[in-house]
């Protein structure tokens, strides 16, 4: 336990660790500002924009939030009208607010796809004979209407978080083994078998900490932050009802509850966060100097893309193109694309084949990195 807390706190207090932590949580601050202030109502004439509208959304749902029925969806349009106000550079209709613009966008025949494609809706449809109709069949369940943009707002600050946090885990462990290597501590460390053991096993236990750490840091900070502004309200919508991911009957997953689809990627997200530190440590434990374990280790985090820029940005047939598409779902089980909720809906299908990989990937890193580790020792 003593040795387990010395490289705790040697971790946490690195000044890469420290400063880079503070540059997480104010990099995030400020997307989640940003996030806030794109949201707006229109109600009675007057627009209210950013955390004001935010407000005026959920005050004005409460009131037909519940079991979706076409009395309900009558009332909304009698009450709040159809929006058709469109604004150059404003992604939407400007005299819209939650209510009017859900049902413009599932139940009418109006839509708002580019400024050079807009058609103010004239009519709804009867829920039945809609796409969400259709998808409610399917699925079995009822279609619920609550005020669900928080969760939007969560699920991206979490992908971009994770993607922070995930450069600030390589760079704060890359050094954990490799700086031991650099600073000719070794041969100090293992001067007995038993101290090599717990060496090793206070190191591991350690990076791990402070890898859940920071998932914990951003999933806790997002989680407040949007509870505090947006509420918990939607966790029982269909994601294809949200602004998560746009209703498509032919992908399972946009009928997924919210609730069951934000528990997933946080697993996922989970999952990304621990493997990247197993290969950190595997990496860490190969090399001797600190900057070549940490250039090597930011290389692997960003290789997905640097691979799909190289290879699955071009256009590909036959042997190779299926090659490629095989290379391309193994790229999934890596970090860049767990911590992603995009990633989800992508693999929804194959998630557990996915998830197996990557949890093979995680055990074989981390006994690999503690016999190697222990080599350095010879």
């Amino acid at each position: 336990m003593r040795l387990y807390k010395a490289e705790l706190y040697k971790l946490c207090h690195r000044k890469i660790f420290v400063i880079g932590s503070a540059c997480v949580i104010g990099i995030m601050l400020f997307f989640f500002t940003v996030w806030v202030s794109e949201e707006w109502a229109y109600v009675d004439g007057i627009t209210y924009q950013g955390y004001e509208g935010i407000k005026v959304n959920r005050r004005i749902t409460e009131e037909f939030e519940g079991v979706l029925t076409d009395d309900k969806v009558n009332d909304i349009i009698e009450k709040y009208g159809f929006p058709q106000k469109v604004i150059q550079d404003y992604g939407g209709f400007r005299d819209a607010n939650f209510l009017n613009a859900w049902v413009v966008e599932y139940l009418s025949d109006g839509y708002f796809r580019d400024f050079d494609d807009i058609k103010a809706a004239s009519r709804t449809y009867p829920i039945g004979e809609t796409l969400l109709g259709e998808a409610s069949q399917k699925s079995g369940r009822e279609i619920i209407l609550e005020y669900s943009n928080g969760w939007n707002v969560f699920l991206q600050f979490m992908q971009v978080g994770m993607i922070l946090g995930g450069i600030l885990i390589v760079f704060s462990l890359a050094g954990i083994f490799a700086g031991e290597g650099q600073t000719k501590m070794l041969s100090v460390i293992f001067t007995t078998k038993e101290g090599r053991s717990k060496d090793i096993t206070a190191k591991y236990a350690a990076a791990f900490t402070v890898a859940a750490g920071v998932w914990c840091m951003i999933v806790i900070m997002g989680l407040v932050l949007c509870g505090l502004v947006y509420g918990f309200g939607g966790l029982d919508c269909m994601i294809g009802t949200t602004k998560i991911v746009f209703l498509n009957t032919n992908r399972t997953v946009t009928m997924q509850r919210v609730g069951s689809f934000v528990i997933t990627v946080l697993l996922f997200s989970l999952l990304g966060i621990l493997l990247l530190c197993a290969v950190t440590l595997c990496i860490s434990a190969r090399f001797r100097s600190v900057f070549h374990a940490v250039v090597s280790a930011a290389l692997y985090f960003a290789a997905p893309i640097l691979i799909w820029l190289l290879i699955f940005s071009r256009g590909f047939g036959g042997i190779v193109r299926i090659i490629t598409s095989l290379l391309w779902y193994l790229l999934y089980a890596t970090p860049f694309y767990l911590i992603q909720y995009g990633t989800f809906i992508d693999i929804y299908q194959i998630r557990y084949v996915i998830g197996g990989i990557a949890l093979s990937a995680f055990a074989y890193c981390a006994v690999s990195a503690y016999r190697s580790y222990q080599k350095q020792a010879g």
